[in-house]
């Protein structure tokens, strides 16, 4: 399998990486990070937490180097405006894997569904067929081309401000396209804005102040947008450090939470039935 992304698909594949380690405790550091108290502060749990019983369960996980050998799975990064992308998936990295791998994939980030975005649009968005703009069509087309391998489709990382209802549209109209057309989806926009509890998470333009801390305590930025009374799909601040943006880190529930994902996601491609 080949998948292309930008940072936040580097995240994923640094816990697909968690996951072959000999057992939990042997896991490096950044996959066993988590939030420790109502004011965001976080730490790396030990073997010692581990053995004691204080790891929290959205941070567990059993990995096997052999059940989850990951070493088929190649990560392209790939950061560009998102009909770039398309273009850069369909013209670079298809004919450079096709031959070698079973699966080709990428996804679109949050910065592609940031409120000023037209990716959505429905006279120049992603889903409308333009001539010599490349959008959705063109992935069908070299789909096409190719019968014997299989292409997954995703909805968009998102941020702790997008939270656009731009990316709402956009997630929205992936989902219809891909049950309309009996697809595969990847719906990280879903996972990433619901807890573990299945709560879900919303904008952080709330009126609630945020402020990312280091491991020390010590503050790094704040956030307080005001509230504008939306409730708009964002990230979980469950999954990141960061008062306004979507990256997977530095604490490890979201990352491991996609991983894991991503393996159901394969596993059923491949043929399980659970």
């Amino acid at each position: 399998m080949i998948y292309a992304d930008a940072s936040v698909g580097q995240n994923i594949n640094d816990a697909l990486n968690c996951l072959t380690a000999s057992n939990w405790a042997a896991s490096p550091s950044p996959c066993r990070n988590d939030y420790i108290d109502k004011d965001w502060n976080w730490r790396t749990f030990t073997d010692a937490d581990y053995l004691a019983g204080r790891v929290p369960d959205r941070i567990l996980f059993n990995p096997d180097p052999v059940k989850y050998d990951r070493s088929n799975w190649v990560f392209e990064f790939l950061s560009k405006p998102w009909r770039q992308m398309i273009q850069t998936f369909i013209e670079d990295l298809v004919p450079a894997y096709v031959e070698s791998t079973d699966i080709l994939s990428y996804q679109f980030n949050y910065f592609h569904v940031a409120e000023n975005s037209n990716i959505a649009d429905p006279e120049n968005g992603f889903f409308v067929d333009l001539p010599n703009q490349y959008d959705f069509r063109d992935l069908e087309n070299i789909i096409a081309q190719h019968p014997d391998k299989t292409f997954f489709y995703w909805t968009t990382s998102l941020a702790r401000v997008v939270g656009t209802q731009t990316a709402v549209e956009f997630n929205n109209q992936m989902r219809q396209y891909v049950l309309d057309n009996d697809l595969i989806l990847f719906d990280v926009a879903d996972i990433e804005s619901h807890t573990d509890q299945g709560v879900p998470c919303y904008d952080a333009r709330d009126g609630v102040e945020y402020c990312g801390r280091r491991p020390d305590g010590t503050t790094v930025k704040c956030e307080n947008e005001p509230d504008d009374g939306l409730q708009l799909p964002a990230i979980c601040q469950d999954y990141t450090t960061e008062p306004d943006g979507g990256h997977l880190g530095s604490v490890s529930a979201g990352h491991l939470r996609l991983a894991k994902a991503l393996w159901v996601l394969m596993a059923r491609t491949a043929g399980w039935q659970p």
